[in-house]
């Protein structure tokens, strides 16, 4: 829809480092990036929290910048 707006916030080990907020009015796929900062930890946790739903997601990918 049109009307449509999907904020979606980023987490990493349960602290908020992001929202990207997309809108229904975009009529062409974009392209969003957010830093996370850097990883010091054999693991972490990286959450998206999608608080509405309305759009469509085509993918999501993970990069690794050195």
């Amino acid at each position: 829809s049109t009307l449509s707006q999907m904020p979606v916030s980023i987490f990493k080990n349960g602290n908020l480092v992001g929202t990207i907020a997309m809108k229904g009015t975009d009529t062409e796929w974009i392209t969003t990036a957010i830093d996370i900062g850097r990883i010091n930890f054999t693991s972490m946790r990286l959450e998206l929290f999608f608080s509405q739903t309305g759009l469509e997601i085509d993918s999501c990918k993970i990069y690794k910048v050195d």
